[in-house]
C-alpha cells in the first residue's frame, strides 16, 4: 500500500497528471537524476502481478520496470545501465505542495539498448531468490525463521 495525503487520494480521482522522476545509481556509483523531459511518452511501464487473472499459490511476484529514455543527442552512451539501481517516483501537484512517491527501487538486470531513445528493463529485488539453496531448517518451522533464512541465503 501507498502511503499519500487526503488532498492526493481526492485529487487523483478527477486527475492523472501524475509526472515521473527517477535517480539512478550506476555501479561506479555516480547518479543521474531524470525528470519529466527525460522519459519517452509511451514506451513506460511497470508490472507488478501475477500476469494472470488469479493470484497463484506458492508464487513470489516481482515487479518490472521498463523505462524508455529520450537520447536524441546521445548524451546517455557513455552509461553502462547493467547492475543499476533506478528508484523510481511519481509527483503530483497538490494546492500547495508537490507529493512525491517512491514508487520502487529496482536493478537492471538486462543489457539495455541504444539508439534515439535508450530502453531499459529493471527488476525489484525478488530477482535475488531465484537460486536453488538448501535449507537446514528442521520442520515444522515458523514461517518467520523460513523467511529470515531464504532472506540471508539468497541476499
Amino acid at each position: 500500500m501507498i502511503n499519500v495525503s487526503k488532498e492526493f487520494r481526492n485529487a487523483m480521482k478527477t486527475r492523472t497528471d501524475f509526472k515521473e522522476n527517477a535517480k539512478i545509481t550506476f555501479a561506479d556509483g555516480t547518479t543521474l537524476e531524470l525528470g519529466e523531459g527525460d522519459f519517452t511518452v509511451s514506451g513506460n511501464s511497470l508490472v507488478d502481478g501475477a500476469g494472470s487473472s488469479s493470484f497463484p499459490l506458492g508464487t513470489a511476484i516481482e515487479k518490472v520496470v521498463e523505462i524508455e529514455l529520450m537520447n536524441d543527442d546521445d548524451h546517455l552512451s557513455s552509461y553502462d545501465f547493467y547492475g543499476a539501481i533506478v528508484n523510481l517516483y511519481l509527483t503530483f501537484q497538490l494546492s500547495e505542495t508537490v507529493e512525491k512517491i517512491n514508487y520502487g527501487t529496482f536493478t537492471v538486470v538486462t543489457p539495455e539498448t541504444y539508439g534515439s531513445t535508450v530502453v531499459i528493463q529493471a527488476v525489484d529485488d525478488m530477482y535475488k531468490a531465484d537460486k536453488v539453496y538448501t535449507t537446514a531448517l528442521s520442520f515444522p518451522v515458523q514461517l518467520g525463521n523460513a523467511v529470515r533464512e531464504a532472506c540471508q541465503t539468497c541476499g
